[in-house]
């Protein structure tokens, strides 16, 4: 795209997406807008415009020649927008996506073979399959018959009720409110950039840290490579994960939130996160999906963004269609929320998206293991190193041998 300001009637000019309009949706009002088809009303950038009126004018429209010199620039582009390396021998042309698809499908299936379709998918790769004589499987339906431990892990994923009525049991109803937020607030704003282990680790560290009234140090040291430490390092976060996102999307959040007690962060998926894995007395909501970076390559996001970070978390705009779309197209056909819904897919499409996660035990599951192995590892009960993680006086992780003698004896004491 080049010219955002251009204004191009387009009517008349065998465009489907306006000259189709009255026939596919009956509108005809002069005004109507057509939102069907993802197809620009934009100038193509001069480059694109020159290269093909200096073949328009040349005159002679014969047989085209394939050279193979788009493939090179394919590869390159893929290699190094995507970190992909694909030898231009691969890549044949084809008249377009659905018609390549048809291609394939009779290449590699025969007639009354079955497809997985992982949904949400482009409509025409539906029909190009059963224009073939082959037969859908709808993977997140699928899951259900032939994966269910998986959707019984993975929809109960952000469920934390149980760890919310310990609490109310160790320090009452309201306190539990109040640790309750925090806990969550501060495990969620771990996630940008962490897989759900390092995420519980720094989270509940940071939570420890912010009970203490010494969030201040975590602040300062939470962030520090492993191997950086030096004598002045806290022992109390000897065996905390550093992280490389430490200061810019989690300490700086964290501590915002602990000095003016709101959340304030501008991109969509954190705050959903940790109203996904709220519980009915603190509120929580299910209707909306968690857009993490998964997720998003899931819905093939990252496949259409044109910026550095094609793998990234979704943005507020890139969110706002699909949050609502997900929830009735997906969701609500399976019989099911949007947030176990997601849950599904990201334990379902994990290979493909590059989970690293243990996938098939929901959130809680594996707060409770990390839990019992540090404890195990300090040869301590694990009800007890439990409750002090709930409350704020200890924190969950793989212990680290540096930390081991100083955190052996503190949780004994």
């Amino acid at each position: 795209m080049f010219d955002f300001d251009r204004v191009i009637d387009r009517r008349g000019t065998h465009a489907s997406k306006w000259d189709m309009m009255a026939k596919l949706s009956g509108i005809t009002a002069a005004d109507g807008i057509p939102m069907w088809v993802a197809d620009m009303d934009f100038a193509a950038p001069p480059g694109v415009t020159e290269a093909l009126s200096n073949v328009v004018t040349r005159a002679v429209h014969g047989y085209y020649a394939d050279t193979g010199s788009w493939a090179i620039a394919l590869a390159e582009w893929m290699a190094r927008r995507h970190n992909l390396s694909v030898d231009p021998a691969w890549v044949s042309p084809t008249p377009g996506v659905v018609s390549g698809l048809g291609l394939i499908l009779q290449a590699v299936t025969e007639p009354g073979d079955e497809v997985v379709v992982f949904p949400p998918a482009y409509h025409a790769f539906r029909k190009i399959i059963l224009a073939n004589e082959r037969r859908i499987l709808d993977a997140m339906g699928e899951a259900e018959k032939r994966a269910p431990n998986l959707v019984q892990g993975m929809d109960a994923w952000y469920t934390m009720d149980p760890a919310y009525q310990r609490m109310v049991e160790l320090v009452g109803p309201e306190q539990a409110k109040r640790d309750y937020i925090r806990f969550n607030t501060l495990t969620s704003m771990a996630s940008p950039g962490s897989n759900v282990l390092t995420e519980i680790n720094r989270g509940t560290a940071a939570n420890m840290m912010a009970a203490r009234g010494e969030f201040p140090l975590f602040r300062k040291y939470g962030g520090m490579a492993e191997a950086s430490r030096g004598a002045d390092f806290p022992e109390a976060l000897r065996d905390v994960s550093g992280h490389p996102y430490h200061s810019t999307t989690q300490s700086g959040p964290m501590g915002r939130y602990l000095e003016r007690g709101f959340v304030e962060m501008t991109q969509p998926k954190v705050p959903l996160y940790m109203q996904a894995s709220g519980v009915p007395e603190t509120g929580f909501q299910t209707k909306l999906p968690v857009p993490d970076a998964h997720f998003a390559r899931a819905l093939g996001v990252a496949d259409v963004r044109q910026n550095a970070k094609p793998g990234a978390s979704m943005t507020t705009p890139e969110y706002a269609p699909i949050g609502p779309w997900f929830r009735e197209k997906i969701a609500d056909p399976l019989g099911i929320e949007a947030v176990p819904a997601q849950a599904r897919a990201w334990g379902l499409f994990s290979p493909q998206t590059g989970v690293n996660t243990p996938i098939g035990a929901p959130k809680l599951e594996l707060l409770a293991q990390q839990i019992d192995q540090r404890a195990r590892a300090l040869g301590v009960d694990p009800k007890a190193l439990r409750d002090a993680v709930l409350t704020g006086s200890a924190h969950a992780s793989f212990l680290l041998p540096l930390a081991a003698p100083f955190m052996l004896q503190k949780e004994r004491e």
